[in-house]
C-alpha cells in the first residue's frame, strides 16, 4: 500500500515537469534548505572559518544533482564525499538534503548492481543509527542527523524505487498497446484479404455459371435462327432470364459492399436478394436444363437446417459443378444426389460425358470448391469416374 502510495506521488510529480525541471528543482531545493544551516553557523561567534569550509562545500553537495539522471552513482559517489566533509568540518547536516536526492536518483535512475547496494547501505544504516538512538540516546550526532538518516535515506530509496517501478510499468503499457494495435491492424489486413477472397470465389461462382448458360444458349439459338425461330425465340427469353438472374447476384454482392450507398439519382440501393442455398435447388436445376444440360436429381433424407456456411458452400459447390458440366461435357447426362445423412451432408454431382483436352486442375474452379468445402469443415473430391467416361464431384460436409 505504501509503496503505491509513493508511486502514485512520483506518477503526479513527473508528470507535472520535466525530467530536466526536476534535476534542476533537486540542485534549487538543496540550495534553498541549506541557507538556515548557513544562517546559524555564521550566527555563532568565531566560527567563520567553519562558514567559509561550509560555502566551499555547499556546491559539491549540490551542484551534481544536475546530472543525477545521466549518472546516478558518480553522483551519489560526491554528495557522499560531500557529506564526509561536513562531517569533518562539524556541519554534517548541509549536505543530508542533497543526498536524499542522491539516494532517490540511485533508486529511479540507477542499475540494479547500484540499485541493489544503495538498497543495502541504506538499510543498514538505518538499522544501525536506530538502534543506537534507542540504547543510547546520546549518541553525539545532532538530532536531525539522526532522524535523517533514519528515516530520510529509506524514504528517498523507496520513493525512487516506486517512481522505477511505476516508469517501467507504464513503459510496459505502452508496448502492450503497441503490440495489440499491430494485431489488430494484422487481424485487419487478414480479415480484409479473406473477404477479397471470398467475393472474388463468389464472383468467379456466379460469373462462370450464368455466363456459360448464356453462352450455351447464345450458341443454340444461333443455330436455330433460320430453321426454327420459334426456338431461337424461346433461347434468347432463356438468355435474357439468366442475363437478368446473373445482374440480380452480382448486383446482392455488390450491394453487400455498397452498404449505405444510394443509387442514381438519390435513388435508394435495390433490395438485396437472400444468400444462395439448397432452398433454390430447384432454380439452379431449372436453369441448368434450361441451358441444354439432362440433369437427374435425387434427393435422401430430410432436408433440415443447415449451417448457413455449409448451406451456401453446398449450394455454390453444386453450381460449380453442373457449370463444369455445361462447360466440359455439352450434351452429357448430370446427375444430382443430395444426401441429407445424420450427421453429414453429401453433395455428388457425375456426369457421363467425356472430357477432351482431360479434366480441369486448375484455376478457380476445382480449386475454389475445394477450398469452400475445407473451409467449412468437409472433405472433397472431384475425378473421372471409376470404369467408365464421366467426372464425379463428391463433397461431405458436417451437419
Amino acid at each position: 500500500m505504501r509503496t503505491g502510495r509513493l508511486a502514485q506521488l512520483a506518477a503526479t510529480f513527473s508528470g507535472r515537469v520535466t525530467a530536466r525541471e526536476g534535476d534542476w528543482l533537486a540542485f534549487a531545493a538543496t540550495l534553498a534548505l541549506a541557507v538556515p544551516e548557513l544562517v546559524r553557523i555564521g550566527s555563532r561567534t568565531g566560527s567563520s572559518g567553519r562558514l567559509v569550509m561550509s560555502l566551499a562545500i555547499l556546491p559539491l553537495a549540490s551542484v551534481p544533482l544536475l546530472w543525477r539522471r545521466r549518472a546516478p552513482a558518480v553522483v551519489l559517489l560526491v554528495l557522499v564525499c560531500a557529506l564526509i566533509l561536513s562531517a569533518l568540518v562539524g556541519n554534517g547536516g548541509l549536505s543530508n538534503i542533497g543526498l536524499l536526492f542522491g539516494l532517490y536518483a540511485a533508486a529511479a535512475y540507477g542499475q540494479d548492481r547500484l540499485r541493489t547496494l544503495t538498497g543495502i547501505a541504506v538499510g543498514i544504516a538505518s538499522t544501525v543509527t536506530f538502534g543506537v538512538l534507542l540504547v543510547d540516546d546520546a549518541t553525539g550526532y545532532p538530532p536531525h542527523i539522526a532522524h535523517a538518516t533514519v528515516f530520510g535515506a529509506g524514504a528517498a530509496w523507496l520513493l525512487g524505487l516506486a517512481a522505477r517501478n511505476h516508469r517501467t510499468a507504464v513503459a510496459q503499457l505502452q508496448q502492450q498497446a503497441s503490440r495489440l494495435e499491430r494485431d489488430r491492424e494484422e487481424h485487419a489486413l487478414r480479415a480484409a484479404e479473406r473477404e477479397r477472397i471470398r467475393i472474388a470465389r463468389e464472383l468467379h461462382d456466379i460469373v462462370t455459371h450464368h455466363v456459360s448458360a448464356i453462352a450455351v444458349q447464345a450458341g443454340a439459338a444461333h443455330s436455330t435462327s433460320r430453321h426454327r425461330p420459334e426456338r431461337a425465340l424461346e433461347t434468347l427469353a432463356v438468355i435474357e432470364r439468366t442475363a437478368r438472374t446473373t445482374l440480380s447476384e452480382l448486383r446482392t454482392l455488390l450491394g453487400v459492399l455498397r452498404t449505405g450507398e444510394v443509387g442514381e439519382a438519390g435513388t435508394p440501393p435495390a433490395p438485396l436478394r437472400p444468400r444462395p442455398s439448397l432452398a433454390a435447388l430447384d432454380e439452379l436445376i431449372a436453369d441448368t436444363r434450361a441451358s441444354g444440360a439432362t440433369v437427374e436429381v435425387q434427393v435422401r433424407g430430410l432436408p433440415a437446417v443447415l449451417d448457413p456456411v455449409i448451406d451456401l458452400s453446398a449450394y455454390r459447390v453444386l453450381q460449380e459443378a453442373l457449370t463444369n458440366v455445361i462447360k466440359h461435357a455439352p450434351g452429357a447426362t448430370a446427375s444430382v444426389l443430395i444426401d441429407y445423412l445424420p450427421d453429414q451432408l453429401q453433395v455428388i454431382v457425375a456426369d457421363d460425358g467425356q472430357r477432351p483436352g482431360g479434366t480441369e486442375t486448375t484455376g478457380y474452379g476445382l480449386l475454389g470448391m475445394r477450398e469452400r468445402v475445407h473451409v467449412a469443415g468437409g472433405q472433397f473430391h472431384a475425378g473421372p469416374v471409376a470404369g467408365h467416361a464421366g467426372f464425379e464431384v463428391r463433397a461431405r460436409f458436417p451437419r
